[in-house]
């Protein structure tokens, strides 16, 4: 990864609260930023939030499983 991907990740992160329940929405942004999930924006998400990195490579992981099935927006 290119260092000024790296550098972005933290402004990315800022636009969210520092919450353990912010954890799913921060990756989100940076997959839809990236169109992938880098491994340093799941160190910069656990360490942001106070939170284990297995625990946010779990959250990872249920956003990036191609098996995953969407659940219905309602509008």
């Amino acid at each position: 990864m290119h260092p000024a991907h790296v550098d972005h990740i933290p402004e990315l992160l800022s636009r969210f609260d520092n919450r353990p329940t912010s954890a799913e929405a921060m990756l989100q942004a940076v997959i839809d930023e990236y169109t992938y999930l880098p491994e340093e924006a799941v160190r910069q998400v656990a360490v942001r939030l106070q939170m284990p990195v297995a625990e946010v490579m779990q959250i990872a992981h249920r956003l990036t499983d191609p098996n995953r099935v969407l659940e219905p927006v309602e509008v």
